[in-house]
């Protein structure tokens, strides 16, 4: 059973933001190796279309072979894509069981948030019979398996 935090019902405050300063539509990588240079590039054409070439070069030590430079490039591509969106310090009406290393469904429809992450940390303040909490959440659960807490 998952918990539900929504605007509107107990979210009563959240920082949302948005960036493209990590984005890139085009990677380059580049290896020199016997006085030669091999280069690898990946491109997200739908990214390209939005936001123009926004390009991310990086010269590469490790001793690979061409097909391995360009696949290390599709991954960094991938991981440069789109827009960075950055959800933090949600203030809500506590709710005691939540606590850091949770899942949690969050639904802010006036930014298209509505997926379920991972509680990082928590806080809970008790004032009287009052009982808030202000959590910052991740997209993935980072606690390593075979961890115990």
């Amino acid at each position: 059973e998952v918990w539900v935090l929504e605007t509107g019902v107990n979210i009563t405050g959240y920082q949302y933001s948005t960036s493209i300063n990590d984005t890139a539509t085009k990677v380059k990588l580049r290896r020199q190796k016997d006085n030669k240079t091999y280069t690898a590039t990946a491109s997200d054409s739908s990214g390209i279309s939005k936001y123009g070439v926004l390009q991310y070069v990086e010269t590469v030590s490790d001793n690979i072979n061409q097909a391995q430079l360009q696949e290390r490039a599709k991954v960094k591509q991938a991981q440069k894509k789109g827009v960075k969106k950055e959800l933090k310090s949600i203030q809500a009406i506590g709710i005691p069981d939540l606590q850091s290393g949770l899942p949690v469904y969050i639904s802010i429809p006036e930014v298209g948030v509505k997926k379920t992450y991972w509680i990082d940390t928590d806080k809970h303040e008790f004032n009287g019979s009052t009982h808030t909490m202000t959590i910052d959440v991740v997209e993935k659960n980072s606690i390593p398996d075979g961890v115990s807490s």
